[in-house]
C-alpha cells in the first residue's frame, strides 16, 4: 500500500440485523480513515465504542459496537495484549457505577 492509498482509503464497518426469513437490514455503519487507524497508538484501535448511523440519518447513532482492529505495514508485528485482558466479561462491581462509567462513554461517544 503506498501513502496515497493510506491517507485515501477507508474501512467501512457495517452492523447488519440478522433475517432467517427476510433480507438482513442494516442497523447502521461507521466509516475510519486507514491514516487515522495507522497514526492511533499503536496503530489500532482496541477496545473503542463507536456509534454505527444509517445513511439517511447521519446525526443519530442507531446502535453502538465495541471494536477493535489494527493497521500494520511489512516487518511490523501486530499489537499484543495481556491473555487476562477480559474482552467480553464485564466486572463485577456496583453497578451504579458502571451505569455512570456507561454513560460517561456513551457521552464521549456522542461529542466525537
Amino acid at each position: 500500500m503506498n501513502n496515497y492509498e493510506l491517507e485515501t482509503f477507508e474501512m467501512v464497518i457495517e452492523l447488519f440485523d440478522h433475517n432467517a426469513l427476510l433480507t438482513n437490514e442494516l442497523i447502521g455503519q461507521y466509516s475510519i480513515g486507514l491514516s487515522t487507524l495507522y497514526r492511533a497508538l499503536n496503530h489500532e484501535f482496541y477496545k473503542n465504542w463507536i456509534g454505527m448511523f444509517r445513511k439517511d440519518n447521519p446525526n443519530k447513532v442507531q446502535a453502538y459496537l465495541l471494536i477493535s482492529c489494527f493497521l500494520i505495514g511489512p516487518g511490523e508485528m501486530p499489537p499484543t495484549h495481556p491473555a487476562d485482558d477480559n474482552f467480553g466479561d464485564d466486572p463485577i462491581g456496583d453497578s451504579d457505577e458502571d451505569e455512570e462509567e456507561i454513560k460517561k462513554k456513551i457521552e464521549s461517544i456522542k461529542r466525537a
